[in-house]
């Protein structure tokens, strides 16, 4: 076993002094790649976030586990590099997991990626493995490891996809939903039990998706949330209805909603949704805290034709804000969470019972790094747009269109990385969602950060996240209004 942990650590002590231009209240790590959050827990009174983390470069590699812990969940304190790829059966990655507290202890379980022919994706295997702490920084890996592999599939199932393990505890027994996918293309969640977090048995299927319209799912996450079950879930590679060509945004998250009888593993689903309608967000991943919140984060992912950040800075990849999740009404509600109020800095500006049609700026709101809190009455409107982040040559635009019943956001003059307009690309420019207000009032959050935007609508009925690159003259805010706008009330933190 070589001593590919120390190696990291040594390594991202190097590495960590040399990055620059982080964003302001995002989680980046010290130095390297980051994707997936991983095992995320609180854990002796602290939150930790682990991660999919390349320690040696900017873009995804060889996967290990990065680790930092929070009081608050938004000032964050980087640890050690939890684990690396030491074992045989995890040589070539420690792919993602999820983590539970027993006792004294902070259990996890991940899994291990094999490439034994680089060259031929059949060849690749995914096994699970567990491990345990008692301080949440030095593990000790099961010495039985893997305790789920190729061998614990359902018939058919192939053993290339088969991963990211969310584990839970159920009346004294615990359970863990699995991505896999069996010979058709396919989402599919596994379920698994066990009485110790060691002997593991297969219990059936938690929820599966059309054959041929999705290459796979990945990062399920189960779990009861005021009165219901709800299932997170990540597709890699939508697909047309005839299965032939690129649906759309290929990388969405969703998730279902209704009743799952976890001991006989008989779901019953009523909603499913998009959990995030912008561009950006990726793998989510949930736990619940001291005062009983259920909590997530997700990566702001950089998929495909994202805006790639600036590589030389020497990191890659962030975390959304950590949001409060609530059900009302079989829907799924994201509100950041509350403590991103303790970066606000004063004053605030506040406006209120303003009126307008055209174009309006107004003073003082404007900025790189903000929180913007907004009511608005639309009776008189046809059309409200907010462009963020604005310059002589950039802004990204979100927008609601009361005659068609949809919100846009617009990242097309967003910054300079975009890749070239194409109609192949298009949907990486503009995403809809069709929505209706209610008495045409809209309530905005908008968190704002050097590389992102992330806006809840109506008490986060809706959520559209984004990566955004803009130039540097990007600090203004324009409202602009087909119609009479009434700005029923709007405050704007700096942060």
């Amino acid at each position: 076993m070589e001593n590919l942990l120390q190696q990291a650590n040594d390594h991202m002590e190097k590495a960590s002094k040399r990055t620059k231009r982080h964003p302001a209240f995002h989680f980046t790590a010290p130095a390297g790649w980051i994707n997936d959050p991983n095992g995320f827990s609180h854990f002796k009174g602290e939150y930790h976030l682990y991660y999919q983390h390349n320690p040696y470069g900017t873009r995804w590699d060889l996967m290990h586990w990065g680790h930092a812990v929070s009081k608050d969940l938004v000032r964050w304190e980087h640890r050690p590099v939890a684990l690396a790829p030491e074992e045989a059966y995890e040589k070539d990655g420690c792919f993602s997991g999820s983590a539970i507290v027993r006792g004294d202890k902070l259990w996890i379980m991940y899994t291990g990626h094999l490439e034994p022919d680089k060259g031929n994706r059949d060849s690749f295997r995914e096994n699970q493995n567990v491990a345990w702490s008692g301080d949440g920084i030095r593990f000790v890996k099961h010495a039985g490891n893997p305790v789920l592999d190729e061998k614990d599939l359902p018939a058919g199932f192939l053993p290339q996809d088969f991963r990211d393990p969310k584990v839970f505890e159920k009346d004294g027994t615990f359970y863990c939903v699995l991505a896999a996918r069996d010979g058709a293309e396919g989402g599919k969640v596994l379920l698994y039990r066990s009485g110790d977090m060691l002997s593991w048995e297969y219990h059936g299927i938690a929820a599966e998706g059309p054959q041929g319209l999705e290459e796979v799912w990945e990062c399920p996450d189960l779990f009861s949330l005021d009165g219901r079950e709800v299932l997170l879930l990540s597709v890699i590679n939508n697909r047309t209805p005839d299965g032939e060509g690129r649906k759309g945004f290929l990388h969405p998250t969703r998730y279902l909603a209704g009743t799952v009888d976890v001991e006989g593993c008989s779901p019953a689903w009523e909603r499913e949704e998009e959990l995030d309608c912008g561009f950006s967000f990726y793998a989510p991943q949930t736990t619940v805290d001291e005062k009983g919140r259920r909590i997530m984060v997700g990566w702001l992912s950089p998929w495909d034709a994202d805006p790639a950040l600036d590589r030389e800075n020497g990191w890659a990849g962030m975390m959304s804000i950590p949001r409060i999740l609530s059900v009302k009404g079989n829907v799924l509600h994201q509100t950041p969470v509350e403590t991103v109020e303790t970066l606000r800095k004063l004053p605030a500006v506040t406006y209120g019972d303003l009126a307008f049609s055209g174009p309006m700026e107004l003073d003082n709101v404007e900025g790189k790094r903000y929180d913007l809190e907004l009511s608005v009455d639309l009776g008189g409107a046809q059309r409200f747009e907010m462009e963020f982040r604005k310059g002589a040559d950039c802004a990204t635009s979100f927008a609601y269109d009361k005659t068609q019943g949809r919100f846009t956001l617009d990242r097309s003059r967003n910054g300079d990385s975009l890749p070239a307009d194409t109609p192949e690309n298009e949907w990486s420019r503009v995403r809809h969602k069709e929505y209706r207000l209610e008495k045409d009032r809209l309530q905005l959050r908008v968190l704002v950060d050097d590389y992102s935007i992330e806006v809840f609508v109506d008490d986060g009925r809706l959520v559209f996240s984004s990566l955004i690159a803009p130039q540097e003259d990007g600090e203004g805010i324009q409202f602009n209004s087909t119609g009479v706008a009434r700005i029923e009330r709007l405050e704007h933190h700096r942060l």
